[in-house]
């Protein structure tokens, strides 16, 4: 994804410790945010668009339906 200019960024309501612990691998992957609620990831969602930046989101579970 990095060689194609695609910067991978993590939302998710588990613990941000947790979150970090999980994707200590992902290469690429700067931005990490855990402790999330629904509204939280929707709301960072569309700031990155106000801000001009195309985001696609893959979410695990209906609590991600506010930010799909």
């Amino acid at each position: 994804l990095l060689r194609l200019g695609v910067e991978p960024r993590v939302l998710s309501g588990d613990q941000a410790e947790r979150t970090r612990e999980l994707l200590s691998g992902v290469d690429g992957a700067r931005h990490l945010s855990g402790g999330l609620t629904p509204a939280d990831k929707a709301e960072q969602i569309d700031r990155w668009q106000a801000a001009g930046q195309r985001v696609v989101f893959i979410g695990d579970g209906i609590n991600d339906a506010n930010a799909l």
